[in-house]
């Protein structure tokens, strides 16, 4: 099948105001992924400074018979293609999978049968704000031509990963009800101190805590505020109110 010549991360930016109007994703991801030839796209990220009970977002094309069956089996605990994601920070094609256990052969024999191709790449993402995800895409072509559609869209691949990562953390952050983005005394203080140049082990030391605790609070605060490091969180505080600094800011 020829694919059309835009790249598929400039046609993502193209249509990210279609992507956050639909609040059902897998008809978008569906169109998208047959403009280019793909056979299925799926998307989990785990965010951890949502709320309790609203930590996972999933966006799947994967037939719902197969998502129901993945987690009856409790498939989220032993995927092949999760436990791999989790043991690097490199995109992979599904083929380094070792299929020498038999329970590995037999998740994607089951996944087979339900539709779900094993050919395949999947990019983790990893946010600046303990936030993660994975974005795997499939083909149901030969494992030859699937080789050279890989060579020619990894690298584009890995930049719609991002893409979608952040669309999703922006929904993501929209949903925490508006008392719990307002920035903590505790996180305003680090915020401050960090202001004036001083880094996590000096504001550690100075307000008596651990360097790991304020790494915390600077990454709630980041979060909180859609920021993607501290130099920008301290920013956006400062010109939406949220943090003001009554003395020199140490150049």
């Amino acid at each position: 099948m020829k694919r059309p010549e835009l790249r598929l991360s400039e046609r993502f930016i193209e249509l990210r105001e279609d992507f956050h109007a639909q609040a059902d994703k897998r008809p978008f991801f569906q169109a998208f992924a047959e403009n280019f030839g793909l056979g299925h796209i799926t998307y989990f990220g785990v965010f951890p400074r949502w709320g309790e009970g609203q930590k996972h977002q999933l966006i799947t094309t994967y037939p719902d018979s197969w998502e129901t069956h993945y987690f009856e089996k409790k498939y989220d605990q032993s995927d092949p293609v999760l436990l791999q994601a989790m043991s690097g920070v490199l995109p992979f094609d599904w083929d380094v999978i070792s299929k020498e256990d038999r329970s590995v052969r037999d998740f994607f024999g089951e996944a087979g049968e339900y539709g779900v191709p094993d050919t395949g790449v999947s990019i983790p993402v990893r946010g600046p704000c303990g936030d993660l995800a994975l974005f795997s895409v499939t083909s149901g072509v030969s494992r030859q031509e699937w080789g050279r559609m890989r060579r020619e869209l990894l690298p584009d691949l890995v930049y719609l990963a991002n893409l979608v990562h952040t669309e999703v953390t922006e929904e993501v952050r929209d949903l925490i009800p508006e008392g719990e983005r307002k920035l903590t005394p505790r996180e305003k203080e680090v915020l401050t101190w960090a202001a004036r140049g001083k880094t996590s082990w000096e504001t550690a030391t100075i307000l008596g805590l651990s360097e790991r605790t304020v790494d915390f609070y600077l990454k709630n605060a980041s979060f909180k505020l859609g920021a993607a490091n501290k130099t920008q969180a301290v920013s956006k505080a400062i010109a939406q109110g949220a943090l003001t600094l009554p003395f020199r800011i140490d150049l």
